[in-house]
């Protein structure tokens, strides 16, 4: 079909006045971008302390103050793993919430509510983090605001999203800041460590890793002291997704030091540093890298990962707790304990690794994710045996104490499982934030069947003179039959 001039001048002028408005809206937005891209995100959130012990502060001492510990101490420990470690942690403590016993002075109780300190990484952080802040209201909200969503189909459609794509590019807002925004406002809606503080449950403990020192660090405000932050207005998002923030996958997450700005000299953290002992590698090693935090000029910002490259199955905040401060300085009345449990949720997995299939050499990245799982297998060897070996940290501690608590040391793990077909299920799932609702499921049922079929534990239940919970068996048996034939 041909114009005719007519009809050409009249097309003309409908698009210079479709151009023009387009961009009376372009222009403006334009300018606004690369004015913003003068003024990029700024990726260090925390702020500056303004009093180094404050009453309220998210310390273990502030903590133990407002809830002393009785004469059971019960830790519990989340590996890494993503959703998998996250829904088996959650199977344990839907077991422990659902386990009830009468105490000396005739309440009922759960043994949940024993639980006095809660050690976390990557993905275990998230169940911790979700119980820390929200507290029995996690039963059953944990599952419809995290277990089941389909969280990396979300973070790839946000990340990739034609106002991400914008903001990163004007402003240096990252995939890290992506999912800290995305967490924040869908799973632990904006609650800080402050609102933690202010319930009456667990010390939960947040484990990341300094990239710049590879070692482990702990959100808690004797830390944050150490950079005069305030941890009580730090979101738990920003520091859960630190402690599960894959290197080169998801960029690091930046704290500000302002040392030098607040009186350290008033801090405990500082007391003790002043009279920490050197004698071990490892307290010489503590030494060290607490000194670099108190130099902001050579430090001024500090990297945070995830927490799984220095310790993957959050034991070591327990251990080096004994090794480097001591027995005198653990702030725990070990001679008036009479029981200590440690129960231990491992997801750590043993799929069968291809390359062992195939007679070619591994691809660059099989290499590289093979030397990785090793260097973390290898690792978690080295932890679960300074804790669950043969005159182990915590019993050294209590003899050194003058005490005799009695030590159950309980670890739920893949490894317990009997029937092949299923531990070759539970082996194959990967490490991710997304699994099909059945797998999220049977690992919930696992975690509570692994914990109630462990000898130790029946020996604490039947010392408590507890209650077990009745098992849906209807129920287990429908969702593990969709995975194998086979049962626990």
């Amino acid at each position: 079909m041909f114009y005719s001039i007519k009809q050409y001048s009249k097309g003309s002028i409908d698009i210079n006045r479709r151009l023009f408005r387009l961009s009376s809206r372009v222009i403006p937005l334009f300018l606004l971008a690369m004015l913003s891209a003068c003024t990029t995100f700024h990726k260090a959130q925390n702020v500056i302390l303004d009093q180094a012990n404050k009453p309220t502060s998210y310390s273990i001492k502030a903590h133990t103050t407002k809830r002393p510990i009785g004469d059971h101490l019960f830790l519990l420990s989340f590996s890494g793993g993503g959703t998998r470690a996250s829904a088996l942690s959650y199977g344990v403590m839907k077991e422990l919430r659902n386990t009830h016993y009468v105490d000396s002075d005739n309440h009922k109780k759960n043994l949940l509510d024993d639980v006095d300190f809660i050690s976390a990484v990557s993905g275990g952080s998230f169940t911790a983090a979700y119980y820390g802040a929200f507290g029995d209201d996690m039963f059953p909200n944990f599952e419809k605001d995290f277990l089941h969503l389909s969280v990396e189909e979300a973070l790839f459609s946000k990340i990739f999203s034609p106002s991400h794509m914008f903001r990163s590019l004007m402003t240096g807002f990252d995939r890290t800041e992506s999912a800290i925004e995305y967490y924040d406002k869908k799973i632990f809606k904006g609650k800080t460590f402050g609102d933690i503080a202010q319930n009456d449950g667990p010390f939960i403990l947040i484990n990341a890793s300094d990239l710049s020192g590879g070692t482990r660090f702990g959100f808690t405000q004797d830390n944050f002291n150490l950079i005069c932050s305030d941890l009580s207005t730090f979101p738990l998002a920003r520091a859960v997704t630190a402690s599960s923030a894959v290197p080169v996958a998801f960029p690091s997450v930046i704290l500000r030091n302002f040392a030098g700005q607040c009186k350290h000299d008033q801090s405990d953290m500082m007391t003790r540093i002043l009279s920490l002992r050197t004698d071990t590698v490892k307290r010489r090693a503590a030494r060290e890298t607490i000194r670099s935090y108190l130099d902001s000029e050579k430090r001024p910002y500090i990297h945070l990962v995830d927490g799984g490259i220095t310790d993957n199955l959050g034991l070591r905040a327990i251990s080096d707790r004994i090794h480097i401060l001591g027995i005198d300085r653990l702030r725990t009345p070990l001679k008036n304990v009479k029981r200590i449990t440690l129960i231990l949720v491992n997801s750590e997995v043993t799929p069968q690794k291809p390359m062992d299939l195939k007679p070619k050499s591994p691809s660059i990245a099989e290499t590289i994710g093979a030397v990785t799982d090793t260097m973390m297998a290898r690792l978690n060897i080295e932890t679960r045996a300074t804790i669950f070996g043969k005159n182990n940290v915590i019993e050294q501690a209590i003899r050194k104490a003058g005490g005799d608590a009695k030590v159950r040391l309980i670890e739920v793990s893949f490894e317990s499982i009997h029937k092949k077909s299923l531990k070759r299920f539970f082996n194959s799932l990967p490490t991710s934030l997304e699994l099909g609702r059945d797998e999220v499921d049977s690992l919930v049922i696992a975690g509570a069947e692994l914990l109630r079929r462990n000898l130790d534990y029946q020996s604490l239940v039947e010392e408590l003179n507890a209650t077990m919970p009745e098992v849906d068996e209807i129920k287990r048996k429908s969702i593990l039959e969709k995975l194998t034939t086979s049962s626990l």
